[in-house]
């Protein structure tokens, strides 16, 4: 038997209690992810008329007596939402996700089934389409 002193004792038998205490909560999340998967639903799998039931369509509307003034043209909020609905369909998504709904091109992408770069890219065409539509300067 070896000799080893009460304190290595004690550290030996402590790194046991942590390992196990470990090993179960790890045990513990594998089963509460098993049990969330086997419950999730995607959306797109519900039946139209849940996905009706549960939809929230966002509505944004801009106040028309707010203007906004960039590199010195002033643009009114009727403006803005009619240079946003001549956009292609993409484009008008990833910008109100971007701008309005506060999501980082990587979150829009992932809403939108595209890669962060896409997604970025569908965002920068689009405000560069905006800008023109607007007859603002764009970023040169």
């Amino acid at each position: 038997m070896r000799d080893e002193s009460k304190e290595e004792r004690i550290r030996r038998q402590f790194n046991a209690v942590c390992r196990k205490t470990i090993k179960n909560k790890a045990a513990d999340l594998k089963k509460e992810y098993s049990r969330r998967r086997r419950r999730e639903v995607y959306f797109e799998e519900l039946p139209i008329l849940e996905q009706n039931r549960i939809c929230a369509a966002g509505s944004y509307e801009l106040c028309d007596e707010e203007v906004f003034c960039i590199e010195g043209r002033c643009i009114t909020g009727e403006e803005l939402r009619a240079a946003i609905a001549k956009l292609p369909e993409l484009k008008k998504v990833v910008i109100n996700l971007y701008y309005f709904e506060e999501l980082t091109d990587k979150k829009v992408g992932e809403a939108l089934g595209l890669s962060r770069k896409s997604s970025w890219y569908h965002r920068n065409s689009g405000e560069e389409l905006l800008r023109k539509l607007l007859g603002v300067p764009g970023h040169e």
